[in-house]
Parts: structure tokens; sequence; C-alpha cells
């Protein structure tokens, strides 16, 4: 058999707002919880898997008829060339990749050209017509080391494209003010998965045809480095922390509450006078207090409330006698006396 629990009598007004102080601590820490449940548990970013440099690089070499303005067979690159005094411009296209970690690449890269007709002699002018060629079809090489090195030499019979700007011009009818072979050197690196490693690169020589003296120009240098990054979904240890720290509140703050108004209540003497005062207030002068612990009267008729013993009091014309138990009876002891017989009423506390 359950003993009962004894209670820690408090104040009522104490009690009251110790209640109302826990009960809106629980609410608090639930709707913090509910807000933390709201937020997103997983930060979305990027995270880098290593750092990479690439490097394109497209140079060239003149071949020369022998001729007396010029001992050597061969021209380097950045001066004038002569038409007639050239055998070809040999093409030298290198690259290389490296990363700071030993893994798994592929590199794949080709050269092509573009032969475009202009309407005039500066580089504002509208192209009139392109033909494209392909001098290295797409070639793939594999490396293991995250370092990879290349190179492709090509040579550019300039003169044969002369024969494709004449036949163009007799079929159109259209002369161009100037025409280029735009040659691109292009490259680009791969994961082991297939993923790019950067946005490759791309370098271009702009040589003229039919100029009887030119010179090459473009873009024959390109660099490429960085941070290979991947998609990263991690765990916000902030919100799972405000999670955690709320759900605690709320667990601790309820058991708070439970045990305060499991183990509390109102004071036996602040409900004894709440009752006595109740009663005198509706007694008023007719009440009278007595010490007498043992009420007289040989016959007993309990009433229902105080203010049937009130009404009894009235058409008997008797005083209503107030005997003060004590706190473990918890209660008052109201009555009035006719003859032997007691009308009393029990107000319990």
């Amino acid at each position: 058999m359950l003993k009962k629990v004894k209670r820690i009598p408090i104040g009522r007004l104490t009690r009251l707002a110790l209640t109302a102080l826990l009960g809106g601590t629980v609410l608090l820490c639930l709707a913090m919880l509910v807000r933390a449940l709201m937020l997103p548990a997983e930060i979305s970013g990027s995270r880098a898997v290593f750092e990479y440099e690439q490097n394109a690089k497209i140079d060239y070499t003149v071949g020369l008829h022998p001729n007396p303005l010029f001992d050597s067979d061969e021209l380097g690159p950045g001066i004038a060339y002569f038409l007639n005094l050239i055998t070809d411009i040999r093409v030298h296209a290198t690259y290389s990749l490296r990363t700071d970690r030993p893994i798994p690449v592929e590199c794949v890269y080709r050269l092509t050209g573009t032969l475009r007709a202009y309407d005039t002699n500066t580089k504002e002018g509208v192209v009139i017509w392109s033909r494209p060629y392909t001098l290295i079809e797409d070639k793939t090489t594999h490396a293991e080391g995250g370092q990879v090195t290349l190179g492709e030499t090509v040579a550019v019979d300039v003169h044969s494209y002369l024969p494709v700007l004449a036949q163009i011009e007799e079929l159109t009818e259209v002369k161009p003010a100037r025409a280029v072979l735009t040659l691109e050197w292009h490259t680009r690196a791969l994961t082991a998965e297939g993923i790019p490693i950067g946005e490759g690169t791309v370098t271009t020589l702009e040589i003229p045809i039919g100029a009887k003296c030119f010179t090459i120009a473009g873009e024959p240098a390109a660099k490429d480095e960085g941070s290979f990054t991947v998609a990263d979904v991690r765990t916000d240890p902030r919100v799972i922390a405000e999670r955690r720290t709320w759900m605690i509140g709320s667990v601790v703050s309820a058991a708070l509450l439970w045990c305060f108004v499991t183990f509390t209540t109102v004071s036996l003497t602040e409900k004894k006078v709440q009752a006595e005062n109740a009663a005198l207030k509706k007694a008023g002068s007719r009440l009278a207090r007595s010490l007498t612990p043992e009420p007289p009267g040989e016959k007993v008729i309990d009433m229902c409330s105080i203010d049937d013993l009130l009404r009894v009091a009235d058409e008997l014309g008797k005083p209503v006698v107030l005997i003060a138990q004590g706190e473990e009876d918890g209660a008052n002891l109201f009555f009035v006396i006719d003859g032997e017989t007691r009308y009393q009423y029990m107000a319990r506390f």
C-alpha cells in the first residue's frame, strides 16, 4: 500500500506565483525547442580537396628557304616575316598540370584552326566568312601522381591556305581586306570521376594569310590555378547544441513543475484563516467564539453549508458559535444550540 506523500505547506500567493513561473519556463523552453527544431541542422557549402595549377603555352618557329637576308634557316617569335621566304610555321603546344596531392587525373587536349576573312584591315572588322580546321584531334592522357606534362608540334604550311582564299574569292566575287588563321590550343583536366579541374585553358596564335609581310599575334600563354572543391554538407554544431540545450531545459523545468505541484500545498493555517474569514463575513455579529473543545448537545444535525446554519440561527434567534479546531483536524466547527439539539457545520480547510 502506497504511503501518502507529505506535502510542504506554503502560502497560497507564493505557490501560485511559483507555479506560474515554472509553467512559463516550461512553455518558453518548449517554444525555443520548437524554434530550434525548425532550424536547418545541415550546412551546405564546399570543401577544398586539393590545390592545382595548370599552364598552357603555344609557341612557334618559322622555317625559311635559303636566302641572302637571314643566315639561319629558322626564325624565332616576335619579328616580321616575309611570306616568300617561309617554308612553314612550326607550332609547339605544351601543357602542364600540378596538384598538391598525388591523385589520378586525365587531360584532354586538341589543336584547331579557323580561317577567317574580314571586310577591313582593322581588328574591329566584320567576319564575312570562316572555315574551321582540325590540326590535332582530341587526345587523352592519364597520370596517377597528380602531375602531367605534355607537348605537341605541328607544321603549318601557310602557303596551302592561299588557294582556299582564291577559290572562295572566285566563287563569291568578294575579296576580303585581310584573312587570319587563328590556332587554338585547347586543354582541360579531369579527375578520375570525370569532374573538370578548373575551367581549362585556351591559348591562341593569329597568323595573317596572304600578306607579303606579317607578324604573328595572339594570346600564346594561359594559366589557371585554384582549389578543386566539392559540395560539402555537414551538421551544424550550433543548431544541435541549441536543440540539446532547450530539450534539457524543457525536461528539467517540466520535472520541477511536477515536483512543485506534487510536493507542495497551500498552508493549512492560511486555509483555516480563509475559511474562517469567509464564515465570519457571512455570520457577522451573530458569531460567538468558544474555547470549549467539546460542543454541547446530545442530538447533532449536520448542515450542508454555512448559509443553511445561518438560516437556522435566524429562525431560532440563536447565535452561531465557533470552535476553532487544530491544524491536524483541518476544520472549524460552527454550531447553533437549541436545547439538547446541536445544529452544526464543519468548515474544512
